[in-house]
């Protein structure tokens, strides 16, 4: 194609849309309903600004209203836009109302028109609306009739299902925090509660008859007797002579005793009981169930001897005391 024929085909299609323009620009239009126009004080006026503009040509800015006006108070307002390819509306919807009896108006407001080729703007008016507002009616020339009695209206289902819900849950909090609160005062009693004094004799008495009840053939049941039985003695020189056993071996213990003159006199009795129970303990050394009755009973002999021999000193120093004063 030729370059002339080229600026023709320009020619002629921009010719057309010159002549087009006139055609397919249309004026704005503008509409104003207001309904109704008879209010009671305080009813809701419907009050819609309705604009038609090609958006091709033209943009348009809705007017500003203030939220209250010649009386009237805008309750809500809201603005809905239709599109379309060469037409668009706008919609401004404002409800209103009024506390004051009298006829007033809903003013003109402003609309701009900017024309989008030359930047001119066109100031439209819309519609002006006489708004008459009335007061509530009252009947002087009838008697005033008395309140209806309350009528007695009986509970829905659901609502007693409910309520009997509540309750149950609460009687069930309630009935937790009681059952808690008991625990808390027993517990509290029973801390509170003096433990009885029990002497390091009859704690060692004690402990080797729970351990005669506990002989027995197998091997590691016979080791765990020895240790008890090793630590029933330790616990029991630490508490009556205030002797430092559990970080000793036995014959560091042995020879502690020989310090005291209470324990010097059973001091063997003590060495052999203390042996055993280490072959026992470290050597595997085997021992029947003989074996451990009697030196169960070896071990009670001895804490029964050292025991009354204590005794016996602690009534001489008592005696001597006496005499003395």
């Amino acid at each position: 194609m030729s370059i002339k024929k080229i600026h023709i085909i320009h020619y002629i299609l921009a010719v057309f849309t010159i002549l087009l323009v006139p055609f397919s620009a249309q004026s704005t239009d503008i509409k104003t309903i207001v309904k109704p126009i008879q209010i009671t004080l305080g009813d809701a006026i419907q009050f819609d600004i309705i604009v038609n503009y090609n958006p091709l040509i033209e943009k348009i800015n809705l007017p500003k209203i203030p939220k209250v006006f010649n009386g009237f108070e805008i309750i809500d307002q809201t603005i809905d836009t239709v599109e379309n390819r060469d037409n668009t509306t706008l919609t401004l919807q404002t409800r209103c109302t009024h506390f004051d009896e009298g006829n007033y108006y809903i003013p003109s407001f402003l609309i701009e028109s900017i024309n989008l080729a030359n930047g001119e703007s066109v100031l439209h008016k819309t519609d002006s609306f006489k708004i008459a507002v009335q007061t509530v009616q009252i009947d002087t020339t009838k008697d005033i009739k008395p309140l209806a009695d309350i009528i007695q209206v009986p509970m829905p289902m659901s609502l007693m299902l409910k309520y009997i819900a509540i309750s149950l849950l609460v009687l069930s909090v309630l009935l937790v925090c009681i059952w808690f609160l008991i625990k808390y005062i027993r517990k509290k009693k029973s801390i509170s509660k003096p433990v009885p004094y029990i002497s390091p004799y009859d704690k060692a008495i004690q402990s080797i008859k729970d351990l005669s009840t506990k002989v027995s053939a197998d091997s590691d049941k016979t080791k765990t007797l020895y240790t008890s039985l090793g630590d029933t003695i330790r616990t029991y020189l630490e508490d009556e002579f205030k002797i430092d056993c559990f970080e000793k071996t036995s014959n560091e213990i042995v020879s502690s005793t020989k310090k005291s003159k209470l324990l010097r006199p059973y001091k063997n009795n003590l060495k052999e009981i203390l042996e055993l129970i280490d072959m026992v303990k470290f050597a595997k050394a085997t021992s029947d169930e003989a074996e451990q009755n009697a030196t169960l009973q070896n071990t009670h002999n001895y804490i029964v001897d050292v025991y009354k021999a204590k005794k016996k000193q602690e009534e001489i120093d008592e005696l001597s005391k006496q005499t003395e004063a």
